[in-house]
């Protein structure tokens, strides 16, 4: 099962999905692409870790819908949605996933992105 960061932005809309570990930290690849068709595509690769999270941003214009979802025994389990101006404070977000899902919120914003956001031993994309 591989697991991937992908992603990007285009004029007014973007998608993002970031990987954290069980603590919320960003994780180290097991996998980063960095040829071919990479804009708003697949960028990096993780082997499953039990309790890892998901964090899967779809951003359209300034609304921004957040899912967190955590691999519990194989299976994908939602931990939260939530829906709104990314400016706002987020409803339910357990503390020690707030980077992740600025990182994820960040990607969906980065045009064309090409790169990680959110990986050791540091993102691959210039811009986040």
């Amino acid at each position: 099962m591989n697991i991937s960061e992908t992603g990007g932005a285009w004029t007014n809309t973007g998608d993002a999905v970031i990987i954290a570990g069980p603590e919320g930290q960003p994780l180290r690849p097991s996998r980063r692409y960095t040829s071919g068709h990479l804009a708003g595509g697949r960028h990096a690769d993780f082997g499953p870790v039990p309790g890892m999270y998901r964090v899967t941003v779809r951003r359209h214009r300034a609304d921004f819908d957040v899912t967190v979802e955590r691999l519990t025994n194989g299976d994908w389990t939602t931990v939260m949605t939530w829906s709104g101006n990314i400016d706002q404070d987020i409803t339910g977000l357990p503390a020690h996933l707030e980077q992740a899902v600025v990182a994820a919120a960040t990607k969906s914003l980065c045009y064309h992105c090409r790169g990680t956001h959110y990986t050791l031993p540091e993102p691959t994309c210039t811009r986040a």
